[in-house]
């Protein structure tokens, strides 16, 4: 069967793959000797690919030699699915055979091929300082300080880390600082004048260290209340955060403008649990809520003004959605969504986001060993890492022995945003969607 496979086929790939699990030695084993030199075809480098055979280790490190730098990826991301002492004995070779941008190499060869053990091999210890002194202030940089929990990089990651132009990176680097050298090497920055950059990197990351650090800024009478207002707010971006900011204000620990400044996100939480206990202490916004919703059926009737709808999305919607294909930092694009949807399946959608949550953006909640927890939706998870989109548009790569654990959410990541409109907004909004792409 594998003989047969066309290179084109990526069903029947998977079939091979399936039909060889638990027996791939043998198995990939007896193709090798039927194809002998002849396994470089486009459907070879597939089988290959596909391969979990100890005997594919040494094909798989020929092809990420030889094959082009546009493609050669797919293979390093195939080594993943080895073992360590199957595949770190090619390390060196990797390193010194393959072409292409030096950085790119040293950087897929040590998340790849190498173990981020305390005890490494001079190689890979060699092949982590050349590139963090070719690629600092790089995502490069920041995934070979993470993996291998570099301790010398100090000084990088805080300038890194209070970089105005590099808010992605600046966020990661702030993450690293702080797990790798803990809350004290970031408590400088929040007293001085790059606070409001502090406390900005500082959202969202969730960690037991992050969230003590904003809960010092949120608390302390020595900073302004701009500065507090930010701190309480970005608490209020991870789980974590939103836990503790709630027995804040239980106990009557933040100020009436700092409570205002986070009720919005509290209310609006992914978790039900949470959401409600927000409500205990909150309390729902009357002026929203105030009178039901009526049935569909009359919501259905009622005209709404897509030139209000437009304002209401700018709102209630573009901080997680936008009107162009890449572009929404969070949700799915909806520039078309009046062409995909009826009217009524867009208040439902408003009105239910859990009855039917789009394919790729099912919610899941990873807590990370050391109590991090982090929510969103998958972009990728193959190989030796998870790449998490977070409702702050971040993108977090999380290797898999980082994970506690990982739960799927059976809420959709969407809050029910009626909770946040006017009974006249919710139509104008869906007025303004059915308008969509012509609106």
């Amino acid at each position: 069967m594998a003989q047969q496979h066309d290179g084109a086929d990526r069903w029947y790939l998977e079939a091979l793959g399936i039909g060889a699990e638990g027996q791939w030695d043998a198995y990939f084993g007896a193709w090798l000797v039927r194809i002998g030199d002849d396994w470089r075809t486009a459907a070879g480098r597939d089988i290959v690919w596909r391969a979990r055979a100890a005997a594919a280790v040494p094909l798989l490190v020929q092809l990420v030699i030889d094959e082009p730098a546009a493609v050669r990826d797919r293979y390093f991301r195939a080594l993943d699915f080895h073992a360590l002492d199957h595949k770190m004995p090619w390390f060196s070779t990797v390193v010194s055979e393959a072409d292409g941008d030096r950085a790119t190499v040293l950087h897929r060869a040590l998340l790849h091929l190498a173990e981020p053990s305390v005890e490494r091999s001079a190689a890979v210890q060699a092949a982590i300082n050349e590139l963090l002194a070719m690629a600092p202030g790089t995502q490069e940089f920041l995934d070979v300080v993470g993996r291998f929990r570099v301790s010398s990089q100090e000084s990088v990651l805080r300038a890194m880390a209070l970089d105005t132009a590099a808010t992605g990176l600046g966020r990661e680097a702030t993450r690293l600082l702080v797990e790798i050298h803990g809350a004290a090497a970031f408590e400088e920055a929040l007293r001085g004048e790059a606070a409001s950059v502090a406390l900005e990197r500082l959202a969202g990351i969730g960690s037991p260290d992050a969230v003590a650090l904003l809960e010092g800024a949120a608390l302390n009478v020595g900073l302004s209340m701009v500065l507090r207002k930010q701190a309480a707010a970005a608490m209020a971006r991870s789980a974590s955060g939103q836990a503790r900011l709630l027995a804040l204000i239980q106990a009557g620990r933040l100020s009436a403008a700092q409570v205002d400044a986070v009720r919005p996100r509290l209310l609006n939480v992914w978790d039900v649990a949470q959401r409600r206990a927000a409500e205990a202490v909150l309390g729902v916004p009357e002026d929203r809520n105030a009178e039901p919703l009526p049935p569909l059926r009359s919501l259905l009737v009622a005209r709404g003004d897509p030139r209000r709808g437009r304002r209401a999305f700018r709102t209630h919607c573009s901080p997680c959605h936008s009107l162009r294909a890449g572009e929404s930092p969070f949700g799915p694009p909806l520039g078309d969504i009046g062409a995909k949807l009826p009217k009524a399946a867009l208040f439902e959608a408003i009105l239910h986001p859990s009855a039917g949550i789009s394919m790729r953006f099912e919610g899941v909640a990873i807590t990370l060993r050391d109590g991090t927890v982090r929510t969103g939706y998958v972009l990728d998870d193959s190989g030796g890492a998870i790449r998490l989109r977070t409702s702050d548009g971040q993108t977090h790569q999380i290797g898999r022995e980082e994970i506690g654990t990982q739960v799927s959410l059976e809420l959709s990541l969407m809050p029910a945003l009626q909770e946040q409109m006017t009974r006249a907004e919710l139509i104008d909004l869906v007025a303004f969607l059915r308008g969509l792409p012509d609106g």
